[in-house]
């Protein structure tokens, strides 16, 4: 298989374990080497499921945009660039406003609900000083909990929302409402 496909044996070992999920070019070469449709090894994607990489290459690709075209707009290396369309790399804030204005779309776009609680989240736990493990003590979950929101993996329940907003001094509306609806609301 590794042969036929040009992918690395222990990457392939890692995406049949479920440890890596195989970008979709890698999962078109598996594909082709099975012989095999793209569609038996690649799961269409809704919204919801897509990264915060792959939610910039789709707006990206969008637009008729290359990485080349973005990086330069956006004053960001292309390499940078690359690895946060691949999900290697996760950006500052900064970074992603330069990347939402080179797409001429807000940043609050970029976001799916999971990926924007995960930012949110990471965000204000680093700014209030603590720990995984200590907001997590704090809040009443799990530490594996907390480092699953902060990968954008998992969906919080209303009520782990509620007592983590409260540990970090934040309304749950923080993490649930994109930035835009809530100027809106103020102005």
């Amino acid at each position: 298989m590794s042969r036929l496909s040009g992918v690395s044996v222990s990457y392939i070992s890692e995406i049949e374990r479920g440890a890596k999920e195989g970008a979709t070019k890698t999962m078109i070469k598996i594909a082709s080497a099975l012989g095999v449709p793209r569609e038996e090894v690649i799961k269409p994607l809704s919204e919801s499921d897509v990264g915060l990489g792959q939610r910039i290459q789709m707006f990206r690709e969008k637009k008729n945009l290359s990485v080349s075209d973005v990086a330069k707009i956006s004053g960001i290396e292309a390499g940078l660039l690359q690895e946060i369309e691949n999900g290697n790399i996760k950006p500052d804030i900064e970074t992603l406003k330069a990347i939402a204005e080179a797409l001429h779309i807000s940043t609050s776009q970029l976001f799916s609900t999971v990926t924007m609680i995960a930012t949110r989240l990471r965000t204000v736990r680093e700014q209030s000083g603590l720990t995984q493990a200590e907001l997590a003590e704090k809040a009443g979950v799990s530490p594996g909990l907390i480092g699953q929101l902060e990968q954008g993996k998992v969906q919080p329940s209303l009520r782990t929302i509620e007592r983590i907003s409260e540990v970090l001094g934040v309304t749950p509306c923080y993490f649930l409402v994109p930035q835009p609806s809530l100027d809106s609301l103020l102005h």
